[in-house]
């Protein structure tokens, strides 16, 4: 499950791919394991799945 670093701790984000856009810090705001492209609902449009790609990359 993707978690995030926070000044206090780790907090873990069920429901979320979390897989990072490449060259941004955007991440996909989608369903884990979704279909189709990966998306980041506040400014970061989508991108491909890459071959391999795991989730939160």
């Amino acid at each position: 499950m993707p978690e995030v670093k926070t000044e206090r701790g780790r907090v873990t984000l069920p429901g979320l791919c979390w897989t990072r856009k490449p060259g941004t810090d955007y991440r996909c705001c989608r369903r884990p394991l979704h279909d189709g492209d990966h998306h980041h609902y506040y400014g970061g449009g989508q991108w491909p799945q890459r071959a391999g790609e795991t989730q939160s990359s």
